[in-house]
């Protein structure tokens, strides 16, 4: 069981957190020995500097650095946020991850972007660890009985514990961590992780390689960075269909399109009265374009570069 939980949580890690590394390693490896251990400030800011996500450094802590040589690795731990939501039948499901400030992704989205059923594993660990929460939050009481995969941490028989470990991932305050929020709460877990550093051509700590616990490597963030654009450019274009439809729907009901030079402006003209649907912003986290005449509508997202008239930029409309 334990390898199975490195094993998930190592997938899950590298989609929520850690996918978006290969920026960092595409300048070349240098093979000779690093002069210098790497310091500390510099692995947090390399580890939370991704290209798809935007973590603040200070939610990376840096446990253990290996002495100089040419290969640096790091122990560290790096929390992420975590929206569950509970199903009709009472349990808790994990349903987003926290990418940035107020930026999250679907886990859905993430997992048809791995392929395979990866993601499927590192949501039942997820659920399962969801349900541990639950269950100390409805007894204070609680012990590691109660939960055999885990590790209470700083607890005694009449108290719950102040730390919860599953595998590579821990919660402080388990006990308050679901209860307090009804049908929804947001979890920020620490993930385990281990980080080998090599110097690039000029010198600079660059991350090579990206580990939970004893599980193998990963290092093809390229891959996924590249199919998880191709999942948002898929959606971006559903939601502007969406709208799209919705502006038919609302020009054969007064005889003209939304007037409006912003899509903040068009879904306040769509809502209540033709969907409950606040489509505001597209996969990139960043607000759909539109500019709508009676006669005329264009509505775009500007794709993975956040540039206009590009490749890369998704538009619909009727002209």
């Amino acid at each position: 069981m334990r390898n199975t939980t490195q094993r998930t949580i190592f997938i899950l890690s590298v989609c929520a957190a850690l996918c978006a590394f290969a920026a960092g390693s595409a300048g070349g490896i240098a093979t000779a020995a690093a002069e210098k251990a790497i310091k500390k400030d510099d692995a947090r800011k390399l580890i939370a500097a991704v290209s798809l996500f935007e973590l603040n450094k200070e939610a990376v802590t840096i446990k253990e650095i290996s002495p100089p040589g040419a290969v640096a690795t790091v122990l560290a731990g790096v929390k992420l946020g975590f929206r569950f939501v509970k199903d009709a039948a009472g349990s808790w499901r994990v349903l987003e991850v926290r990418t940035g400030d107020r930026q999250w992704e679907s886990f859905d989205l993430l997992a048809r972007a791995l392929g395979g059923d990866g993601l499927a594993f590192a949501r039942v660990e997820l659920d399962a660890f969801a349900a541990e929460l639950a269950a100390l939050g409805n007894n204070k009481s609680a012990t590691a009985s109660d939960a055999p995969e885990s590790q209470p941490i700083g607890n005694d028989k009449n108290q719950p514990p102040k730390e919860l470990r599953r595998g590579a991932l821990s919660v402080k305050n388990p006990a308050a961590a679901l209860a307090p929020m009804g049908s929804a709460a947001v979890v920020e877990l620490e993930v385990e992780t281990s980080v080998d550093f090599v110097r690039d051509a000029r010198g600079r700590w660059q991350v090579a390689r990206v580990r939970i616990g004893g599980g193998r490597g990963f290092e093809a963030f390229d891959a996924f960075e590249s199919a998880l654009n191709t999942e948002k450019l898929a959606r971006a274009r559903a939601d502007l269909e969406s709208l799209a439809a919705l502006l038919e729907e609302y020009r054969r009901a007064r005889g003209f399109y939304v007037v409006a030079e912003t899509a903040s402006d068009l879904v306040d003209h769509l809502n209540p009265d033709y969907t409950a649907a606040l489509i505001r912003f597209d996969p990139w986290h960043r607000p759909y374009e539109y500019v709508g005449a009676r006669e005329r509508f264009t509505l775009r997202s500007l794709g993975a570069d956040g540039k206009p008239n590009t490749a890369d930029d998704v538009t619909v409309g009727k002209r």
